[in-house]
């Protein structure tokens, strides 16, 4: 009788051990497939915390001085503004001289003069089949592009030039559609953008460097170009 007592307590001791090692091996899987679970979890959710390729090819670029700069220009549409030319009447050697290199430079849509003076008078020449409801501004810098909404025009000071621009009488591409500047009681030294508007949406603009009044004046074409290159 005592035997099979022992035998029985034997027993049950060891479903104990059976029943408390199936509870950890499942415990164990259960860890294991949590772990796998949550790093599958982690996974999925990486593409959405991820940059996509459409958020990175929304980085702003920087305008470039003397570049003309499409603005709200939809795709497959033909840019109102094609090119334009900038000239000045303090730096540089007038466009009536031979020589000339910095003024008088022909329509385009990039090597465009850039630098100014704070008072100096800027002549600009356009490239369009537009011959009306055309305007321009010079505001202080902004590098992203999306800024410049239908409200832009509403947003600057009354200090900000603001011009018609006219077709001139004479079609010869050197002839002015207008001529604006920067008040030196009004503003600093410093970059800006020449802002070309249709109605009240920007289509363009060119960044502009401006520099202290009689800084650049008696520089030579030369010494203009190197600047530019390097402002």
């Amino acid at each position: 009788m005592m035997i099979k007592k022992s035998i029985f307590a034997l027993l049950a001791i060891a479903m104990l051990f059976a029943v408390n090692a199936c509870s950890k091996t499942a415990n164990q899987s259960q860890t294991v497939a949590t772990a796998e679970q949550s790093q599958n979890s982690g996974d999925s959710q990486t593409p959405s915390t991820a940059p996509s390729d459409a958020n990175q090819g929304a980085v702003v670029q920087a305008a470039v001085g003397g570049k003309l700069q499409q603005l709200n220009l939809k795709e497959g549409e033909a840019p109102i503004i094609r090119g334009l030319a900038l000239d000045g009447n303090r730096a540089g050697k007038s466009i009536e001289d031979d020589k000339h290199t910095v003024n008088g430079r022909p329509l385009a849509d990039n090597n465009i003069r850039f630098v100014f003076e704070l008072n100096e008078w800027i002549s600009i020449r356009l490239d369009t089949d537009k011959q009306s409801g055309l305007s321009a501004t010079i505001a202080p810098h902004v590098d992203d592009p999306a800024k410049f909404t239908d409200s832009f025009i509403d947003s600057l000071t009354d200090a900000s030039p603001r011009l018609e621009l006219n077709p001139p009488e004479d079609s010869d591409s050197a002839a002015s559609w207008g001529e604006t500047y920067l008040h030196i009681d009004n503003w600093k030294p410093g970059d800006y953008d020449l802002v070309l508007l249709s109605g009240k949406t920007p289509i363009a603009r060119v960044l502009l460097k401006f520099y202290p009044e009689r800084e650049l004046e008696g520089q030579t074409d030369e010494q203009l170009e190197k600047l530019m290159q390097n402002p």
